[in-house]
């Protein structure tokens, strides 16, 4: 693994650690002909690679083929009215983030094709003058990570120019002789993957439960509200959650190097066992589904909040005086709404934990500013969006928290 990679996961897990923010993983199983993926009405889909460029009408020309990548997949469930798993579709913010780099966009969907379909390399197609850099590489690895928890499920290991080598669910180890570096992160190397065949395993688990869910909640005719209303119900139904006290702070030198700091595709894991032990992944199982039925999902950290007494009747003491707190702005029909699927899991299994069939009563969803502060109060200043490429990759245009200025009323 080259020095940049290795910086590409020492800035990710010093977040992990450090603010507890982003736990990305991973899923999916069988081989997938390229045929088989929704295709937009009115132009073919030619972002799965050397398969899509092959297809009769795509033009050859390099910097066409880029931009074709940022044209938007399709909304299976909207236009034929089911939902159709999609393993490349990206966000239509990161679109909007990478409009200027088009190259990263149709890598990032070349990474999620391949580990789709549990590849053990991938030869990106990409012409010799067109040769990509590793920042870049690391660019399309972390938006693909981002858009679907397959990517975080691999560690990528260059082999030559435009080709790698792909590793499943491994586990990370902190390197003998690694120091915190001036990030306050440190290296960390991965051992212990699967095969091919125990992670195909987990990636149809995870495929199934997000087409099952969907198709089961979801109508083509909901509005975006209520389709977030019903994902955020469901998953709430469906799994069970604990809130772990993990420590704030990181020091590697408190971890043996026989011993694994983490282990890649958690959320994919967890989603195969239907148990969650922290926010961080409920909130990116949730935003997750969100993304695949194309509703805007800001994955919001803020990190120097209060729990009011009403919040603090569902955390610990020692969760309420951390000062951090992770939950979901959806945009939804046009405007923005603080969901919080770790509370209102913590209130519902308090509630009804022995009430078969409960609904969740919907408390912390759809919430304003001012409702999102009645159990944690947080300034605008101190809320990061986890679910931002600028965050790791930085500097750029990052995508800023919007206000929500009223609460849903069912």
């Amino acid at each position: 693994m080259t020095n940049s990679v290795k910086r590409h996961f020492t800035r990710i897990f010093t977040i992990v650690f450090s603010v507890s923010v982003v736990a990305l993983s991973g899923c999916r199983t069988q081989q997938i002909d390229p045929n088989d993926y929704p295709i937009p009405v009115d132009e073919e889909n030619v972002n799965a690679g050397e398969e899509g460029a092959a297809k009769e009408g795509v033009p050859s020309d390099p910097s066409v083929l880029y931009a074709d990548a940022l044209k938007p997949e399709p909304n299976s469930i909207k236009e034929s009215g089911r939902y159709v798993y999609n393993p490349v579709d990206i966000p239509q913010m990161y679109l909007n983030q990478y409009k200027d780099k088009p190259k990263i966009v149709k890598v990032a969907k070349d990474i999620l094709y391949a580990i789709d379909n549990v590849s053990t390399e991938i030869d990106l197609d990409l012409p010799e003058e067109e040769a990509l850099s590793q920042e870049e590489f690391d660019q399309a690895m972390i938006l693909a990570s981002l858009s679907n928890p397959i990517a975080s499920a691999v560690d990528v290991e260059p082999i030559d120019e435009n080709t790698y080598a792909l590793k499943y669910f491994p586990s990370y180890y902190v390197s003998e002789g690694s120091e915190v570096s001036e990030y306050g992160g440190f290296t960390l190397e991965s051992r212990d993957d699967i095969s091919t065949d125990e992670a195909a395993k987990y990636f149809e688990d995870f495929k199934s439960y997000a087409t099952d869910t969907i198709n089961k909640c979801v109508s083509p005719d909901d509005s975006q509200i209520e389709t977030a209303s019903k994902l955020y119900k469901q998953i709430i139904k469906d799994m069970e959650f604990e809130l772990v006290e993990g420590s704030m702070s990181f020091d590697p030198a408190q971890f043996n190097t026989d011993e694994p700091v983490v282990t890649a595709g958690s959320v994919v894991k967890n989603v195969s066992e239907r148990k969650f032990n922290g926010e961080n992944n409920f909130c990116l199982l949730y935003v997750f589904l969100l993304n695949q039925v194309h509703i805007e999902a800001l994955d919001i950290m803020a990190y120097n909040g209060v729990f009011t007494d009403k919040g603090k009747e569902l955390v610990s003491e020692r969760i309420a005086d951390g000062m951090f707190w992770e939950w979901i702005i959806i945009g939804a029909d046009g405007k923005y709404y603080h969901c919080d699927p770790a509370l209102e899991k913590l209130a519902y299994d308090k509630r009804y934990s022995d009430v078969a069939g409960a609904e969740p009563d919907l408390d912390y969803f759809g919430m304003s500013d001012t409702r999102r502060s009645d159990t944690f109060k947080f300034s605008r200043t101190s809320m990061m969006v986890n679910n931002d490429p600028a965050i790791f990759m930085g500097p750029g245009n990052g995508i800023k928290a919007p206000e929500c200025e009223e609460s849903y009323s069912f």
